[in-house]
């Protein structure tokens, strides 16, 4: 996967904030050499111990299979889209608290 283009402490701290509505899904894409997608949703599943239950190695193919159904062409449904939607799913939810007040488990919720 992509080289990040900055130092590791611009990433943490980019992805410090992976549940706030002001998140910069645009910003993230620049340091990861245009692979947000990829590097938010594994830090979304690492950050929740999904990883527990999914095998880590498939599902990091399933997501560069998914990105790869996404062309750069198109300047609004792309990949930069799909992670930012993503994103605003994973705040909505965390900020709510919708996955502790629906179900017990947030394996199921997310699911």
């Amino acid at each position: 996967m992509g080289v990040i283009n900055a130092n590791f402490e611009c990433f943490s701290r980019i992805l410090e904030n992976m549940n706030s509505f002001d998140f910069n899904m645009f910003e993230l894409d620049d340091l990861t050499n245009g692979n947000c997608l990829y590097y938010f949703t594994l830090n979304l599943f690492n950050s929740h111990n999904f990883f527990q239950f999914i095998d880590e190695t498939i599902f990091k193919d399933f997501i560069l299979f998914i990105k790869k159904g996404y062309s750069r062409e198109n300047p609004y449904h792309n990949d930069i889209h799909a992670a930012d939607v993503l994103q605003t799913c994973f705040a909505i939810v965390e900020n709510g608290k919708l996955a502790t007040v629906i179900l017990k488990s947030k394996i199921k919720f997310y699911s």
